[in-house]
């Protein structure tokens, strides 16, 4: 239905069509979701897989919670709850439903939170081709910022070819309709984890491929809009895995909104080079086993503004970095990431950097 309304029409119509999507209010559509997820008989027809639910508990320091150039920093409290419920499998197909909320507790600023609920499909083709789709509807809410809400309808897909035993070769593409500011704009797409917003955490989980690190797909630091617009991200991306335990890769991005507000259209690409590390699991105190993670990103974008207004000629330039080490145990997970972005704009309030640093412990069960 959301890809539908965004392809119909013209550029008037986009809009329009997608106001009429966001009043069918985001709350209806996350009650819809639990009720997806917690009764067997609607959600699938085929028997369902158990639960995995995920509390996490993590601190931190955000050293620019205002996104300015006078930076003012503040520790924070994060709390997360979520689950992820299969609901089919066989040996070609995969689907599961997920549902989670994170609440931001700043030491010196108003607190934030955000509810997610969406699900994902895989498919296997003899083990070569594995094609994926996923949707989603979040519900961002800051008490600090209040321009900075977000509703946002999300539907992608991906595809990921496994051209050899050294290469994995991927494309991805999402379409979005956003209501609400988009500031500070942090997206990692990997079909498990998403990272949206000012430290809003999305479902992380050990068996997919993002965990509690928050080290994954494709992500956005640093762009900004405003008002009802469409958003279209798409990458392509290249693996090596020169060995067991470690990837290294290569991802072009291209990124397209299409408004009608002032300053809130633009046109956006770059690349990311990505590793990971995950080496063999160990056994310590005779039965506690450990299995290490490591992941690193570096990033660069530019993004070109498109609207008539004050900075007709903006031009944002995005540099970040991001690194995480988890350690799962047993049922556990001690984790801790950073992520630096430094964002020089023609437009000076929109110029400035940021840095987080951030630990806890993940609880699956």
């Amino acid at each position: 239905m959301l890809y539908q309304a965004g392809c119909a029409g013209n550029g008037g119509s986009l809009l329009n069509r997608g106001k009429m999507i966001v009043n069918l209010k985001p709350a209806r559509i996350f009650c819809l979701m639990i009720l997806l997820i917690g009764c067997p008989g609607i959600s699938a027809v085929c028997p369902a897989g158990a639960f995995e639910f995920n509390l996490q508990f993590s601190g931190g320091y955000d050293d620019n919670v205002t996104l300015t150039d006078d930076a003012s920093g503040s520790g924070f409290g994060l709390y997360r709850i979520g689950l992820i419920r299969e609901i089919y499998k066989d040996a070609g197909l995969t689907s599961a439903l997920f549902l989670d909320g994170t609440y931001q507790d700043y030491f010196r600023f108003s607190d934030n939170y955000t509810i997610r609920a969406g699900g994902m499909t895989d498919w296997s083709f003899s083990d070569l081709l594995l094609p994926g789709i996923y949707y989603e509807a979040l519900m961002y809410r800051d008490r600090e910022f209040a321009s900075d809400d977000l509703n946002e309808f999300l539907f992608g897909g991906r595809i990921d070819w496994l051209a050899s035993v050294l290469w994995t070769i991927s494309v991805d593409q999402s379409l979005a309709f956003q209501d609400g500011e988009i500031q500070d704009l942090e997206t990692v797409r990997d079909g498990s984890t998403s990272l949206t917003g000012h430290g809003r955490h999305g479902m992380g989980s050990r068996t997919g491929t993002g965990g509690a690190s928050g080290i994954g797909g494709a992500t956005d630091i640093g762009t900004s809009a405003s008002g009802d617009g469409f958003l279209s991200r798409s990458s392509a991306g290249i693996t090596a895995h020169p060995f067991p335990a470690l990837d290294v890769g290569l991802r072009l991005m291209f990124n397209r909104r299409w408004a009608s507000g002032e300053d809130d259209a633009y046109r956006e690409y770059g690349f990311a080079i990505f590793s990971r590390w995950e080496p063999s699991c160990r056994i310590i105190f005779d039965r506690l086993r450990i299995c290490p993670q490591l992941r690193m990103q570096l990033e660069y974008r530019k993004a070109d503004y498109l609207n008539d207004g004050p900075d007709t000629d903006r031009t944002d330039t995005i540099r970040s970095a991001q690194a995480g080490l988890a350690l799962p145990f047993d049922a556990f997970e001690l984790f801790a990431h950073g992520r630096w972005a430094d964002i020089d704009s023609t437009s000076a309030i929109e110029t400035y950097r940021k840095g987080v640093l951030q630990c806890g412990i993940s609880w699956f069960f």
